[in-house]
């Protein structure tokens, strides 16, 4: 029984094992950082960059212009993938270039019809 406590005195407690954090949900476990672009996209947007700096494609560029033979679609996808697209904005104002204002009451009735046009109703209850 001596032996016994001996060897209690000296043994020490273990901690509880800590949570492993690395696998909880929305955290990233490998692959390509958030924001990072692939590799892919890198590549297409140096080729066309260079494509459109050219001033031979520059010349023609000008030249179809001119004669309207310019396919838009392509040359326009050119464009955005050489610099980025644009983003586009929409500003919606209300009387007197202030905010947009509708009451809750009227936002469930457009609701409410919208609902009843898609269903197919034809009474408007």
């Amino acid at each position: 029984m001596a032996a016994k406590k001996a060897n209690d005195k000296g043994a020490k407690k273990k901690a509880p094992p800590k949570k492993d954090t690395r696998f909880k949900k929305g955290h990233k476990q490998g692959g390509r950082p958030k924001g990072s672009q692939n590799r892919v996209t890198k590549e297409v947007r140096e080729m066309t960059r260079a494509l459109v700096d050219d001033p031979e494609y520059q010349e023609t560029l000008r030249n179809r212009l001119l004669t309207g033979d310019l396919p838009a679609g392509m040359e326009t996808m050119i464009w955005y993938y050489a610099f980025g697209k644009p983003k586009d904005r929409v500003e919606l104002t209300g009387a007197d270039d202030g905010p947009v204002r509708i009451s809750s009451e009227d936002l469930r009735g457009a609701l409410d019809e919208r609902i009843c046009k898609l269903r197919g109703d034809d009474d408007e209850s």
